[in-house]
Formats: structure tokens, sequence, C-alpha cells
């Protein structure tokens, strides 16, 4: 329960941040587009997570699943960085 509160308060903060981000920084003419591309990935996730996470566990070991959420997070961070 304590890790899907603090999922909770950092999707609280993270989507408007995200849309703030769009808003400020992306030229006016493409802000529609991406405003729809950040609505696209918060659609996206809830909808595949499970079918996703239900494949891995169905055809690997459960550890299987968080083995290979590692190099993803690891691209993504250094993106970010």
């Amino acid at each position: 329960m304590l890790g899907r509160l603090c999922q909770g308060i950092a999707d609280g903060i993270a989507l408007p941040l995200m849309f703030a981000v769009i808003l400020d920084q992306v030229p006016k003419k493409k802000v529609g587009t991406f405003m729809g591309l950040g609505s696209l990935v918060i659609a996206f996730a809830p909808a595949v997570g499970p079918i996703y996470g239900g494949i891995i566990q169905d055809t690997f070991n459960w550890h299987f699943l968080f083995i290979i959420l590692i190099p993803i997070i690891m691209v993504t961070w250094l993106l970010g960085a």
C-alpha cells in the first residue's frame, strides 16, 4: 500500500509538470501535437502494462519482469540526464 501511495503522489506531481513543460518549451504551432503525445503515453501505459506483465509472467518466471526492466530504466535515465 505504501508503494501505491508513493506512486500516486509521484503521478500527481509528474503529470501536471509534464503538461506545464510542454506548454512552456514547445512552439505554439506544435503544442497540440505534443499534448496529444503526452496524453497518449498516459493512456497507453495502463492499457498495455497488465497485458505485457501477463505475457511475461506466462512465458517466463515473474522475476524476469524485474530483470527486463533494468535496461529500460538505465536507458531512460541516461537519456534524461
